[in-house]
């Protein structure tokens, strides 16, 4: 029985290749690099090839991004100052005995 490798991504000019190439991530640049002659700075959003953008990640140079998780920002809310006054007392750091009241 004879294998064949002519699917693997490892051989050159595999389908699987091609289609790894082909495909883009979206990142964000964490550290300056230059991609396509063209230096790209801290915080600037990207897309990538797949392959670099892996490389890019795993160097800690780009994180990905995550459309889903980014959503429209949270609505403000409107908090009243006077209801986050409580009665109780603030806790007291750990290792301090309360001292008694003394009885006249």
């Amino acid at each position: 029985m004879v294998l064949s490798a002519a699917g693997s991504a490892l051989v050159a000019g595999s389908a699987r290749s091609r289609e790894a190439i082909m495909q883009t991530k979206t990142v964000r640049v964490l550290r300056k690099f230059y991609f396509e002659r063209r230096l790209l700075t801290i915080g600037e959003i990207v897309e990538l090839p797949s392959i670099f953008a892996d490389e890019m990640c795993a160097a800690t140079k780009a994180e990905l991004v995550d459309h889903a998780a980014e959503g429209p920002p949270p609505p403000d809310v409107q908090v009243d100052p006077v209801s986050l006054v409580g009665e109780a007392e603030p806790p007291k750091p750990p290792g301090r005995k309360e001292r008694k009241a003394h009885a006249e």
